[in-house]
């Protein structure tokens, strides 16, 4: 017979641990498993889909186009208009998520710099300043790809929604 150096309360005690750490590792094994199968498998020409890719055809388009009937050659200019500003607006969009969390931070540092906190203020407007006149750029592009027609429908819908 074997006799161990451990209470039996204290060996009880080690091997309900054991027992829940098993079965938290199987647990973890089998939801492993589980996630691995569900990932997107490769297609035809053995490529693996990126994580948040769009394909164009399903690329948004900017609100105010919704509805007014673009042509195909429009849509692909428009994608064209929005494909080319956005490494320029991510770039922005990052400093000013940047901007605002210093800001944040700011306000839980004391003392207070007054200082600093205007360089990061001035640093944000201008970085809205940006992104607000590239949307501006970007908008006047569309808007002189369509037709008579379709700025009226837009001006329609505008007036509708004021309403």
């Amino acid at each position: 017979m074997h006799q161990s150096f451990l209470p039996r309360q204290q060996l009880s005690t080690m091997t309900s641990g054991l027992v829940a750490k098993l079965l938290v590792a199987v647990g973890s094994i089998l939801l492993s498993a589980t996630i691995a199968q569900a990932q997107p498998m490769e297609d035809a020409h053995g490529f693996m889909p990126r994580p948040m890719e769009m394909p164009p055809e399903f690329a948004p388009l900017p609100p105010f186009l919704h509805g007014i009937g673009l042509s195909e050659a429009q849509q692909d200019k428009i994608f064209l208009i929005v494909y080319n500003q956005a490494p320029v607006l991510r770039t922005l969009m990052k400093a000013e998520r940047k901007n605002s969390e210093a800001l944040h931070q700011m306000a839980f540092v004391s003392p207070f710099d007054e200082a600093k906190a205007k360089v990061v203020i001035a640093a944000d407007l201008q970085t809205i300043s940006e992104i607000t006149m590239l949307h501006l750029k970007s908008e006047q592009q569309i808007i002189d790809l369509l037709t008579p027609e379709q700025r009226k429908k837009i001006e329609i819908n505008h007036a509708k929604m004021e309403r």
